[in-house]
């Protein structure tokens, strides 16, 4: 019953289009009230937790709070098979400012990239930090998952990040 309402409220929320920080504590109200109650039950506790948490990463996402440059890179080297370069870019469109990651169409295998492989995974720390600022990990990590196209010579591939309706979030952190 509790559980119900509060994955009610969740999809609410969600719908609403409120940012992912708000969704978290969302996760762990219900987790807590869950943990309440299964306490009442020990024998139940086990099989409920693992169908809390598969239902809460369904519906949240998985933790992104360790997400990483390795990871990041590990995203795009499995969806590409190749270790590309990204870029954090803002852009206007239609008079709001949106954010994008850009997966750049030079990769870390050909002899002219310009980045050692330590300076290439800095550089992924650096961008895959600013991604948890936004909390846009999971937005990054499903995005990827479902783009068909891939980065060619002169064309990259834009992941948009929208921050709020007007966009003014954006100029927070990019500037062009």
């Amino acid at each position: 019953m509790v559980n119900a309402l509060i994955v009610d409220i969740m999809k609410v929320l969600r719908n609403t289009g409120l940012s992912w920080p708000v969704w978290r504590m969302m996760a762990w109200i219900q987790m807590t009230l869950k943990i309440v109650i299964m306490r009442k039950n020990p024998q139940k506790a086990k099989l409920e937790d693992e169908i809390l948490r598969e239902n809460l990463e369904r519906i949240v996402g998985t933790d992104d709070s360790t997400f990483s440059g390795i990871d990041l890179a590990n995203l795009i080297r499995d969806k590409y098979g190749r270790s590309y370069d990204v870029q954090l870019i803002k852009k206007e469109f239609m008079g709001r400012n949106l954010l994008a990651l850009n997966v750049m169409w030079k990769y870390m295998e050909q002899r002219s990239f310009p980045l050692t492989e330590e300076e290439y995974l800095l550089r992924l720390d650096d961008v895959a930090n600013t991604l948890k600022c936004w909390g846009a990990v999971s937005h990054i990590r499903n995005s990827l998952a479902k783009l068909k196209e891939r980065p060619r010579i002169g064309k990259a591939v834009s992941i948009f990040i929208d921050m709020d309706e007007s966009g003014g979030r954006a100029n927070e952190w990019i500037y062009k």
